[in-house]
């Protein structure tokens, strides 16, 4: 690490310092972060899961399952045992820097609705606002993520750096959606997520054409 201005030693600014411990926001950090983090998750009894590594799962001996999903600094805590999920969030409470938001209706700019008979997860507020980014708000619905036949061909010609900018935006923003609540798009944005390097317009046209599919799911009442 460069020495901070201001704090160069006499006659020794060509030296560098060595960290011994991380720090924010270098690329080191994460990782660091990453592995204290799932050293206290053992130490608590917990397993990380061999399908996601964000999720820690704990079995009490009579069987009882406490479920953790940690996204960077978010956590959620799972469990039909409400006692035993919180002594496990207490426990996580007292070794972190955190705090409780109680029971849980947004994560990762997800809804989450809940009944006594079932869960529903939607990301109705977070598609309304990237239809309202790209004007795609008052668009007419399409039965298909993409239309049927539809062969994207390779953009032989130069790099249009806008084009190339708002196709990338309008795929990253189609991304999120697909990970968090939208399978049924992952065909038609990993296709065309293929020629994010040089898209021409007929990709972006068809990558904006996927936000007609999902834009129905905007107008439930109560989301997935």
């Amino acid at each position: 690490m460069k020495q901070p201005e201001g704090f160069t030693a006499r006659g020794q600014g060509s030296k560098v310092m060595c960290l011994l411990c991380a720090l924010y926001g270098l690329k080191q950090a994460t990782l660091q972060w990453w592995r204290e983090l799932k050293a206290f998750m053992k130490t608590m009894g917990f397993h990380q899961a061999s399908s996601d590594a964000r999720v820690f799962i704990y079995k009490h001996p009579d069987r009882r399952l406490v479920i953790t999903l940690v996204y960077v600094d978010d956590g959620l805590f799972l469990g039909a045992d409400k006692a035993l999920v919180d002594s496990k969030k207490c426990a996580c409470l007292e070794h972190w820097e955190c705090h409780d938001t109680g029971d849980v209706t947004d994560f990762l700019g997800m809804k989450v609705n809940k009944t006594t008979s079932r869960i529903m997860v939607n990301q109705k507020v977070y598609l309304k606002t990237v239809l309202e980014r790209f004007d795609m708000h008052n668009a007419k619905i399409a039965p298909t993520p993409i239309p049927s036949g539809y062969v994207p061909q390779e953009n032989k010609g130069a790099v249009n750096p806008v084009q190339q900018q708002k196709f990338q935006s309008v795929i990253g923003s189609l991304l999120y959606l697909m990970l968090g609540t939208h399978p049924d798009i992952t065909f038609a944005v990993i296709k065309m997520s293929q020629f994010s390097a040089n898209p021409s317009q007929d990709h972006l046209e068809k990558a904006m054409y996927i936000m007609h599919y999902p834009h129905w799911y905007t107008r439930l009442p109560r989301g997935l």
